[in-house]
Formats: structure tokens, C-alpha cells, sequence
């Protein structure tokens, strides 16, 4: 047993395509297209572009990917002006997490984890360490773009904490105040939670590759995303304090009930499980 598992480590640590460089054999993080489906982030080891979306779609702009080596999520605005870069192969949590790349020219700004969640490296180990290299955090967190205020925000739920953290896009500084605007975020997350637990529930082992608007090859990506962004929705919901609070819990058991399909088509009744006929059928809107 302990040979096999040394072989199989050995397998996925051997050297990626030339295409991608240092690319993680596991998985090939292609790019990524903006929420709003506008822009779309091409990405060529060391190097990416983002376009408009189409055949032949403008260049918004080019930027070198300044990580050593590939990252394994990106997020791009729906205004193109911005692309975000999240952790890298193999060091998950360390060293500099998240790198901003702008249209207007601004040098890449990047945080490290201690940076954005303001915790100490002995806290985040506690809570996040599962391996001398890696602290995974990014899947365990809710992570969308928003205005507020007139800033450009990426703005980041964790999981383990439950708070947010709000990373300014022009300036590359952390806001943990979020008083008065997290009103705003909690339904723009309840959105993107809502949209992870659907596509899960449809049998996508790939949940979370299209909310997130990744595009990404590989099998690697099921078994390092998909349940932990489950799990994290989930938590979201739980965090919300509304009566989605137990669905998790009880998903698949109400799922093969027959009345499901009554309460996700037919009028809001007391009659309906857990008392959640109203959430679930916002769930299937």
C-alpha cells in the first residue's frame, strides 16, 4: 500500500504537456470568461489575454501570469478590466494566494492568506493545513465580484471563519469592515451558493466549473472542487440563518420523496418538508 501510494504521487508530480510548462498533469487551467459571459481569459503559460467574447472577439488586454507556477482559478470581470489569480499547483495557501492583473496598466498586485483573511500563519494552519504544501482555502470560500460604493471589488466569504473580506481591485487593499454592504453580499452570495448546490444535485461531478466560469480539463478538478464547493455552499446557506439551514442535511433524503416535485411545481403549502417549499422552489426558479 505504501508503495502504491508513493507511485501514485510520483505520477502526478511527473512533468505537464510543453504547452503548459510546469502545467499540473491533474489538471489544465485553460482560462476563464466572465460571469456575465462578455470577456474571456486565454491562457498560454506564462502569458494570457483577455477578450471580448466571440470568434473574433477585441483584445481587452495581455498581462504575464506572474506566479512560478500555473494558478488554478482565475476570475475575470464583467467589465474585462480586471483578471484575478487564485493559488497555484502544488502550494495551496502559501506564499502570495491571489495576484490582481488590471487593463490600465497598474504593476500586479498580490496578497498573501494571512493578508486577505487577517489571521496569523499558526491560525490559518490550524484551521486550513492539510499538507506541508498545502492550505486550501479558495474552494473553501464564496468568491464573487461586486461594485460597492463606487470601488471594484473581489470579494471573498471563508468558509472557516464566516466572514468576508472584500479585496479593493484598484489599490489591492483588504476590507474586513463590511458593515452596511454585506446586506448586498450575502444575496449576491446566496445566488452563487444556490447555483453550486443545483448543479450538484444534477450529477455533475464537475459542480462548480460552470458558476465559476472556469475553463478547465481534467478529472483532478472533481475530486479537489466539487465536494468542498458543495460543502461550502452549504455552509453559506447555514451562515444565512434561513430555513435552507438544514437542507444539506437532508438533501438527498427529500429528493426521493414524491412530493418534491409538488412542491417545486405546485402553490407554497404548510404542508411541505422541513418547511422549505418557498426556498426550494426559489432553489428551481
Amino acid at each position: 500500500m505504501k508503495r502504491s501510494r508513493c507511485a501514485l504521487t510520483a505520477l502526478l508530480l511527473t512533468g505537464a504537456s510543453a504547452a503548459y510548462g510546469d502545467q499540473w498533469t491533474g489538471i489544465i487551467v485553460r482560462g476563464a470568461h466572465s460571469a456575465n459571459g462578455r470577456y474571456a481569459c486565454a491562457v498560454e503559460w506564462p502569458n494570457a489575454v483577455v477578450r471580448e467574447a466571440g470568434t473574433n472577439g477585441a483584445v481587452s488586454f495581455r498581462f504575464a501570469i506572474q506566479s512560478p507556477t500555473p494558478p488554478l482559478l482565475y476570475y475575470v470581470s464583467n467589465d474585462g478590466q480586471y483578471v484575478v489569480s487564485l493559488d497555484r499547483y502544488m502550494s495551496e495557501g502559501n506564499g502570495t494566494v491571489l495576484i490582481i492583473y488590471s487593463k490600465n496598466g497598474s504593476p500586479p498586485r498580490g496578497l498573501t492568506l494571512e493578508q486577505i483573511a487577517g489571521e496569523t500563519e499558526s491560525s490559518l494552519d490550524d484551521q486550513l493545513r492539510v499538507s506541508r504544501t498545502r492550505r486550501p482555502w479558495a474552494r473553501r470560500s464564496i468568491i464573487l465580484f461586486s461594485s460597492k460604493r463606487g470601488r471594484d471589488y473581489l470579494c471573498i466569504w471563508m468558509r472557516w471563519s464566516a466572514k468576508w473580506a472584500l479585496v479593493d481591485l484598484q489599490s489591492g487593499a483588504v476590507v474586513r469592515d463590511v458593515d452596511g454592504i454585506e446586506i448586498g453580499l450575502r444575496s449576491e452570495g446566496f445566488k452563487l451558493a444556490k447555483e453550486i448546490l443545483i448543479e450538484a444535485h444534477e450529477g455533475d461531478r464537475d459542480a462548480g466549473r460552470n458558476v465559476l466560469h472556469q475553463d478547465v480539463e481534467g478529472d483532478a478538478w472533481r475530486w479537489m472542487f466539487t465536494d468542498e464547493l458543495r460543502q461550502t455552499a452549504a455552509e453559506y446557506m447555514n451562515y444565512l440563518e434561513t430555513p435552507l439551514a438544514d437542507f444539506q442535511r437532508h438533501w438527498d433524503e427529500e429528493m426521493a420523496k414524491p412530493e418534491f416535485r409538488v412542491i417545486e411545481l405546485g402553490p407554497e403549502t404548510n404542508e411541505a418538508p422541513l418547511g422549505i417549499g418557498r426556498w426550494l422552489r426559489m432553489l428551481w426558479r
